[in-house]
């Protein structure tokens, strides 16, 4: 389910490839319809036979009634042609034919207009883009006003897509009784064209003739499906066994008309006279039939031959014929897994008549998926049978559990556990003085658990890195382990389950959604000459969002080619798990890489779409930032714009979570988590993590200009804070990610701020004029960050569930130098600070790593030649 993408003015004149994703066309369907409907469902031709894409046709439009827009229907249909029930060929639907050749327009679109659906013709070319992110099938109760869907998408002004041509054929679960309603009135409302129903009436009148009846549909008609087709696929269908409930059936029948020696029985479905004599006789050997005459259109003399050929004929053209003779004979008995039936017997029960249905199902459970989905017993229309639909479905094909989320029962309370590693006991010793012998005392049988169910995950997942404060926490509630293996030490935390998480967060929404927004700086001109008019549609807004109204924007950045998505493969799975989260809990996510012409080309290359400007990639639109939005020289430096300024590529989202493209969440429903526990929950406008290694801007400055990351720019910048007055200790945030609250002024002024600080100074180092920027911006009676501050700074392991994917050379070999950022003397603030003053000494610095350098590889070469010295005198 692709979503749709933002497209740039300069490209506009190109012409898009057939895999570039789809914009949507501008309709306003209230023109047409009224001032209750809004945007349009467009219908298209499923790949699939003729009852299949009625299916598809009859669901879209209840779905769009229910969400309160008009509809499209398709221009033509599918159809095989000269290929009955074979197996071989029973899934080949290339061949095309009119709507009109199939059904009567006219008769449909007032039907439908009497059930409460318009019907509109747009004109509009191109293909329409899917709703994204909604999993079918769905309920009927969260499509109604003030449902999960309702809230979620916004169809105004737009047409759009309910899936592709291949998406059938099971979409919607009527659990209320105005969708079961629509359900049957729409399925009503298809009448065939005229030529099929005068085609139907000869059957009728020949049929009559030849079994001596009065009334030309006194006929019992069955639909007969034990065809190869369903044999021999996956379906699995047990033939004999469908014989015998064929025949339990007709006896049935039988007793109901005692006064009839023989009964006469009309065979639905394409079969020729040979078929006929093959189903007879498998009819006759079940003892529990009674006695029969079979008739069909063949032994009649098959006078719709003629729809079969032709450019408006086909298979499913004639087929259409069988369909009116259901709807019209005395008693209809159906195959409760095809679709045929399926439509038959709930056009019927529009009429008033009962349908009897064969008790024999294929493998896959089709026919109970039907009956759930296109309900036409009355059993299954009390108040009791819609409240529990939805279970009853997920029960039949456990697949549908991810859509249909939102309306099982919540999972039973429970914990996760995540593995984290503080090395050696010496490292939180001055917080921990007893760690080390509480090892020693840990109790048995813990220990043994921790053993037997965590080391497997350590071992595959790597221990995540956890602050000693953290520490302190954890081993006040769960204790500290050793790994009996390689004797690290790692402690064992609970993580709430996701239930818990949805409850709390649907309460942080409720009362956050509900404020307006503020006074406008969030949308004011804070980057000088950068003009983001090229974005249009914003990224977020609903019609470039796949219809979402998106809560919360999730940005990152990809210029040139050190970083990467993942892979497809390993997306797929968590995106799945992210829809069934957000379908839970009724609110949507955004996902957006922000790339540059070089990413752009990479990616667009895996999805063989060279001439796209965005692709979508699991839950990531890939969106090319034009080259305005691109001032600096190198692809490093012009990251720092999305990241800083991403607040003007979403305007419309409540929420932001920015993270570096070298970062990787191991699950994509934990962001989630991410925006309750360090931004709701703290009641801040912007939170970012404390760095884990270095404490103020000051170290950071001295580090990056050892490692030869900053020039002396970055000691100026420092000594020029220090001169405006920026504390000593001012607290320095790591820059891999951040949250904000876009609704929140000071959110947009910190942002703008940063980067106009970022700016002046040249350096790709961004970290050191984010503390400035947050202290420039705190009022005069707020000296220092507190717990009630705009900008909070979390804990450096609150982002643990991220990935260190991709690493540049540089970086890593920066990364082993990094010792040199290291201070002996306790009372390192007053050597940082001389540092900064006197512009440090490199030159020297880096002659000592070379000089320890040089003395490890002296060491290496005299063990090599000792050994060879010892290899030697072995051999002699």
């Amino acid at each position: 389910m692709g979503p749709v993408f933002f497209t740039l003015a300069a490209a506009a004149a190109a012409a898009p490839s057939p895999a570039c994703p789809a914009v949507a066309p501008a309709y306003h369907a209230a023109t047409t319809c009224g001032a209750g409907v809004s945007g349009v469902v467009r219908i298209p031709a499923v790949r699939k036979g003729l009852n299949n894409q009625r299916m598809r046709i009859v669901q879209d439009a209840v779905i769009a009634a229910l969400l309160g827009a008009a509809v499209e229907l398709p221009s033509f249909l599918r159809t095989r042609r000269r290929c009955g029930y074979r197996a071989g060929c029973y899934q080949d639907y290339e061949g095309t034919v009119p709507f009109d050749a199939v059904y009567d327009r006219e008769r449909v679109v007032e039907g439908l207009r009497r059930a409460g659906v318009c019907v509109v013709d747009t004109r509009s070319e191109g293909r329409a883009p899917e709703l994204a992110g909604a999993l079918w099938p769905t309920t009927a109760s969260q499509l109604g006003p003030g449902g999960d869907v309702a809230r979620r998408y916004d169809l105004r002004g737009g047409v759009w897509s309910l899936g592709g041509e291949e998406d059938c054929c099971t979409k919607l679960v009527v659990d209320t009784r105005r969708s079961l309603d629509l359900l049957t009135s729409v399925n009503a409302a298809f009448s065939s064209a005229r030529r099929i129903r005068r085609a139907a009436h000869e059957v009728s009148r020949r049929l009559a003739a030849a079994t001596g009846r009065a009334k030309e549909h006194a006929a019992v008609a069955i639909h007969w499906r034990a065809d190869e087709d369903f044999v021999r696929s996956a379906h699995g269908l047990d033939a004999r066994a469908y014989a015998r409930a064929a025949c339990t059936a007709l006896a049935g029948v039988a007793r109901g008309r005692s006064s009839l020696k023989t009964l006469d029985v009309f065979v639905l479905g394409e079969a020729d006279r040979a078929r006929i004599r093959a189903i007879d006789a498998d009819l006759r050997k079940h003892r529990s039939c009674p006695r029969f005459s079979l008739h069909a259109k063949a032994t009649l003399g098959n006078v719709d031959e003629a729809l079969a050929s032709g450019p408006d004929g086909g298979d499913d053209v004639k087929g259409q014929v069988d369909f009116e003779l259901g709807l019209r004979a005395a008693v209809f008995v159906g195959t409760q897994f095809s679709s045929f039936s399926a439509l038959v017997a709930l056009a019927r029960r529009a009429e008033g008549r009962d349908s009897l249905m064969l008790d024999v199902d294929v493998a896959d459970r089709l026919g109970l998926i039907f009956a759930l989905t296109f309900p036409h017993d009355a059993r299954r229309r009390t108040d009791a049978a819609l409240s529990r639909l939805c279970r009853d479905v997920v029960a039949a094909h456990a697949a549908f559990g991810a859509g249909l989320a939102a309306c099982l029962p919540p999972p039973r309370a429970g914990s996760s556990l995540a593995v984290h590693s503080f090395g050696h006991c010496e490292d939180c010793s001055h917080l921990m003085p007893s760690v080390c012998l509480d090892l020693d005392k840990a109790d048995a049988r813990h220990a043994a658990f921790v053993e037997s169910t965590q080391i497997q995950a350590v071992v595959s997942r790597g221990f995540r890195r956890i602050s000693c404060a953290r520490v302190v926490q954890v081993v006040a509630e769960r204790g500290v382990h050793r790994n009996p293996t390689t004797g690290e030490i790692y402690v064992v935390e609970d993580i709430t389950d996701t239930g818990e998480l949805r409850s709390s967060l649907r309460a942080s929404l409720r009362a956050k959604l509900g404020n307006t927004p503020g006074d406008g700086a969030r949308d004011g001109e804070c980057s000088g000459s950068l003009s983001f008019s090229s974005i249009n549609p914003p990224l977020d807004a609903p019609a470039a969002a796949g219809g979402r109204r998106c809560t919360l924007a999730v940005v990152t950045a990809l210029f040139g080619s050190i970083d990467s998505l993942e892979h497809l493969k390993t997306l797929e799975p968590k995106h799945a798990r992210l829809l069934e989260f957000e379908n839970r809990l009724g609110a949507a996510s955004c996902w957006i890489a922000l790339v540059d012409f070089a990413a752009a080309r990479r990616i667009a290359a895996m999805h063989g779409a060279r001439r796209c400007h965005s692709v979508d990639h699991g839950p990531w639109r890939v969106v090319r930032v034009p080259k305005a939005l691109q001032p600096f020289a190198t692809a490093a430096q012009n990251t720092r714009i999305p990241k800083m300024l991403a607040h003007r590529f979403v305007p419309n989202a409540r929420y932001l979570l920015y993270f570096d493209a070298k970062l990787h969440p191991s699950t994509l429903e934990w962001t989630w988590r991410l925006l309750h526990d360090e931004l709701l929950a703290r009641g801040s406008a912007w939170t970012s993590p404390r760095h884990p290694a270095r404490g103020t801007p000051h170290e950071e400055a001295r580090c990056v200009h050892l490692l030869g990351l900053a020039s002396d720019a970055a000691l100026s910048q420092l000594r020029a804070y220090a001169a405006a007055g920026l504390p000593r200790d001012a607290p320095l945030a790591e820059g891999e990610w951040h949250l904000r609250d876009l609704y929140r002024n000071e959110s947009s002024a910190l942002g703008c701020a940063w980067f106009d600080e970022y700016r002046r100074w040249g350096h790709r180092r961004d970290q050191l004029a984010f503390p400035y920027a947050s202290w420039t911006l705190r009022g005069p009676d707020e000296q220092e960050a507190t717990a009630t501050s705009a900008v909070f700074l979390a804990e450096a392991d609150a982002g643990a569930q991220f990935a260190h994917i991709t690493r540049s050379r540089r970086y890593e070999r920066s990364r082993k130098n990094s010792a040199l950022c290291a201070l002996a003397s306790r009372r390192h603030g007053d050597e940082v600070m001389a540092y900064i003053r006197r512009g440090g000494d490199r030159p020297s610095v880096f002659s000592r790593a070379r000089g320890v350098a040089g003395i490890a590889a002296g060491l290496a070469c005299a063990l090599l030649v000792r050994s060879r010295k010892r290899a030697r005198r072995s051999m002699q």
